[in-house]
């Protein structure tokens, strides 16, 4: 499985960590772990990440500013919830409301897990792919602009031009018509 992208694990105990990390690797996918959410690295490294795993506990935690944390540094990536069965109607709602792309489940199915990582991962993709188009629509409506205002100048200059013609035409139509 080649995801574009890598995937980052914020699980703050260290087995749920390995284990998440280990069953992903053994599926291709490149996957990174870490404790805690201040181990995020650069904008740089963000940039590359198409799906951050964590427990939904800890997205929710408003003391934390995790929200922030990742709509600043990594907000092309898509963030699914590690829930446990008794946390799945918040999981739900929060999907629900955008918060997070998906949820699995403590303990996880493989296939689940896999499955809601490529779909993520995907979602990611086409979150990237439409923030580069837009960008690209602005930059082209920004030289449409241009050249409209270019056009125009040039519009100008034509009516000028064509008025000094016509202008020189009478001139040397009056100047004919009394020399004859």
């Amino acid at each position: 499985m080649n995801l574009e992208g890598r995937v980052l694990i914020i699980e703050p105990e260290s087995v749920l960590r390995q284990s998440l990390q280990l069953t992903l690797e053994a599926e291709g996918i490149i996957a990174h772990s870490g404790s805690s959410f201040g181990e995020i690295g650069s904008m740089d490294e963000c940039q590359s990440l198409s799906v951050i795993i964590a427990d939904l506990a800890a997205l929710q935690d408003g003391s934390t500013g995790v929200e922030a944390i990742l709509q600043s540094r990594c907000p092309s990536a898509s963030i699914v919830a590690l829930v446990s069965i008794f946390s799945l109607t918040s999981a739900t709602q929060c999907v629900g409301n955008g918060a997070i792309f998906g949820f699995v489940t403590k303990p996880w199915l493989r296939e689940e897990l896999v499955s809601t990582v490529i779909a993520a991962a995907e979602a990611a993709k086409m979150r990237k792919a439409i923030a580069s188009l837009r960008s690209d629509l602005t930059k082209l409506q920004s030289k449409e602009a241009t050249l409209t205002l270019q056009l125009a100048a040039l519009g100008n200059e034509l009516t000028q031009a064509n008025l000094a013609i016509r202008s020189s035409q009478a001139k040397i139509k009056r100047q004919t018509d009394r020399k004859s």
